[in-house]
């Protein structure tokens, strides 16, 4: 299985053995100022059971003086799971 990004808002899954290509909309549900927030983020959102995508990752490692804080690395869930990826994101309520 092999995972590209034609646009930064969508998810691409080609299977070789079936010949077949699903794509999923992805929607940004944080944008980070480091790699280790954005993975960090990313492990909070698999331990809720929500699969989540940086798409930024490889690019914020090799590049890092593009990724300045100017410019956000993000952290991406399908559509459906959005509403749930920023509940499960969002800081808890002061009490």
């Amino acid at each position: 299985v092999f995972y590209f990004s034609a646009r930064p808002h969508r998810r691409c899954e080609v299977a070789i053995s079936g010949g077949r290509r699903q794509c999923s909309a992805m929607t940004t549900v944080a944008n980070c100022l480091s790699v280790e927030e954005a993975l960090l983020k990313k492990s909070v959102l698999a331990g809720s059971g929500i699969a989540a995508f940086v798409p930024d990752e490889l690019n914020a490692q090799t590049q890092p003086y593009v990724f300045t804080g100017a410019t956000p690395i993000r952290v991406q869930v399908e559509d459906e799971d959005a509403v749930e990826a920023r509940r499960v994101l969002a800081p808890p309520a002061a009490s």
